[in-house]
């Protein structure tokens, strides 16, 4: 998306947003990822939660052009907390699709959720999808979220894989228009560990961030 078109539908979303009653649009409330950086940028107040060491979860209100993000004032104005807001983002989210194209590098495996919804990276925190994708998953589980566009779940079953993870997750992250996090992740016990994949001359090992 060009800066113009950009600049036109942060107008539009800001316009709706100021007219836009929450507790009127909770069905349309969905969980979004951001780099932790988010909350530095200037004029963003949003309410969220923590996600990794790397992201946040903000909350957004699907708009026909984009979605608005509710910030602290918002929820003040309207005596909404953050956890009525992630209950019902997560509800909303798992009502949506979670198919997946699949690539493959010798034995490691790569599965690629991308949809048109501006909530393809959200589709990592509903509630059913780790867990169904454990259950295909042989080797070491990977995960990326580059951009809002793209979620990449990734079984690694050597260090060729985790290096071309590692590379696939710097590509997609350079190219999105939102761009979330350039490092993968690996599931640890329900969590996410980013990690750097180093390269040796007669080795690939993973080590973590």
């Amino acid at each position: 998306m060009d800066k113009q078109k950009r600049e036109e539908m942060e107008q539009l979303i800001k316009k709706s947003g100021d007219e836009l009653k929450i507790k009127d649009n909770m069905p349309k409330i969905y969980p979004v990822l951001r780099h932790l950086s988010f909350l530095k940028e200037k004029g963003t107040n949003p309410i969220y939660r923590n996600h990794s060491p790397e992201t946040i979860i903000v909350y957004g209100v699907d708009l026909p052009f984009g979605y608005m993000v509710i910030t602290e004032e918002q929820g003040k104005k309207e005596g909404i907390k953050e956890e009525e807001l992630y209950t019902q983002a997560i509800v909303n989210l798992s009502a949506l699709d979670i198919t997946y194209k699949i690539d493959r590098l010798g034995e490691n495996v790569f599965y690629f959720f991308s949809y048109k919804d501006s909530y393809s990276a959200s589709r990592i925190l509903n509630p059913e999808l780790l867990p169904r994708m454990k259950n295909e998953i042989q080797g070491k589980m990977g995960v990326a979220i580059p951009h809002q566009d793209v979620l990449i779940i990734a079984d690694l079953k050597d260090g060729k894989g985790a290096s071309a993870f590692s590379q696939i997750t710097f590509d997609f992250a350079m190219q999105g228009d939102t761009p979330i996090s350039p490092l993968p992740f690996m599931v640890e016990e329900d969590t996410l560990e980013p990690y750097i994949a180093i390269r040796h001359k007669k080795s690939r090992h993973l080590k973590r961030d």
